[in-house]
């Protein structure tokens, strides 16, 4: 039968869950005023959804703005994707799940390119090493992008550990990155990226933000940087900062005066 049933009488969210190989749909929804977010459904038999809203990328106005994920719209799989070291660079256009299978480098500017919407990667605590003036994983214009469960080294030469770029619903969780050149994380002109349990560290920067909207950080540490732990530099409107340590740093967080 369904993975998730919502009867007649329910009042209910569901977030962020997966329902993949049941007999009947992943999601069965009876009651409109539900709210379903940031699920995803796969190859189940009946289908992926019934009475929830889907899509194959994420939209403006869901609870943490990704929407609903549908493979079976989006061509992707349940399976994770396995990446492996082949010193070049590699491009994730497809929406779907990724899952580094071993450490990853290349030889020169980006280890990993995101250019595409509903991408997952869990680096599946291996460690991507950037090579020197390049950046570990670079997120283009794209929605609902996760990267979590890993390390990212510039090993003093790689100039961003992650950098986001006009990005919007990117969720960084569980990741370490240091020696970097620039900043450890960097982000421009994204909205509403979620940071969550990082460690940036030796880096010129830990994390910068700038002309962006919505950035949340919680439960990260910041240290050993040289300029800064945490930089809010222009314009980075409705930003949150909570439970995190900057220490070590030559400043631990900077609000500029137009953030």
């Amino acid at each position: 039968s369904a993975g998730f049933n919502m009867q007649a009488g329910s009042d209910a969210m569901v977030k962020e869950c997966v329902a993949t190989h049941n007999t009947g749909f992943g999601f069965n929804n009876a009651v409109a005023a539900n709210q379903f977010y940031s699920n995803f459904s796969c190859d189940n038999t009946a289908g992926q959804y019934s009475g929830v809203s889907s899509a194959a990328v994420a939209g403006p106005f869901n609870a943490d703005g990704v929407d609903n994920v549908d493979c079976s719209i989006t061509g992707g799989t349940c399976e994770a994707t396995p990446i492996f070291n082949t010193g070049l660079t590699h491009v994730l256009t497809i929406p779907g799940r990724y899952c580094l299978a071993q450490n990853i480098t290349a030889a020169a500017g980006n280890v990993l390119t995101i250019s595409g919407s509903s991408i997952f990667v869990d680096l599946n605590g291996h460690t991507i090493t950037v090579p020197a003036g390049g950046t570990g994983i670079s997120v283009g214009v794209f929605t609902d992008v996760r990267i979590y469960n890993g390390f990212i080294n510039g090993g003093g030469v790689g100039s961003l550990g992650i950098n986001v770029l006009a990005a919007e619903d990117v969720r960084i969780e569980d990741v370490t990155c240091e020696d970097c050149v620039s900043s450890a994380i960097s982000l421009t002109g994204s909205l509403r990226t979620i940071v969550n349990r990082v460690s940036c560290n030796t880096s010129l920067n830990g994390l910068s933000s700038s002309i962006g909207n919505g950035t949340v950080i919680s439960d990260s540490r910041f240290s050993n940087n040289t300029s800064r732990g945490v930089s809010f530099d222009t314009s980075s409107l409705n930003g949150v900062i909570k439970d995190c340590i900057a220490d070590i740093n030559g400043n631990g967080f900077f609000i500029a005066s137009s953030s």
